[in-house]
């Protein structure tokens, strides 16, 4: 059970990184457009 958590732990860890790059790209993104218009 305690290595069941620890991978769980991992996973959830490793998405939410991928996620915190993701939404600074977008937030770079969406400010780079804001500043075209």
């Amino acid at each position: 059970m305690a290595r069941y958590n620890f991978s769980k732990t991992i996973v959830h860890s490793g998405l939410n990184k991928t996620k915190t790059i993701y939404g600074t790209r977008c937030y770079y993104v969406n400010k780079g457009n804001n500043n075209l218009i």
